[in-house]
């Protein structure tokens, strides 16, 4: 009668701890998945940002605008901003300051 308490005891403990650690994994998972997509927010932002400087101080084609994130060109109808981490955006973008005074 011993061993089999003592089995049952072991078995409730090993399925509890399987419970416990796929709760916890749960959670690691989601809190990655919400970090993760907090700075694509930020990354998308910065570079929205970066891109409405580079309109407002109008661009000529190829021309460069250097930030303490990143940089952006202009490409005819193309604003193309790298951050310092690598990652690329590309807006598009109808119609600079300059093309709207002609």
């Amino acid at each position: 009668m011993n061993k089999k308490i003592s089995g049952d005891l072991f078995f409730s403990a090993l399925i509890f701890l399987m419970l416990a650690g796929t709760m916890i994994v749960g959670q690691i998972a989601y809190y990655h998945t919400s970090a993760t997509t907090y700075i694509e927010i930020i990354q998308q932002n910065e570079a929205q940002t970066m891109k409405n400087m580079a309109v407002a101080n109008n661009l000529t084609d190829q021309q460069k605008l250097v930030f303490n994130l990143g940089h952006a060109q202009r490409d005819k109808e193309k604003c193309i901003i790298w951050l310092n981490n690598q990652q690329k955006f590309v807006f598009s973008v109808k119609s600079w300051q300059d093309d709207q005074k002609h």
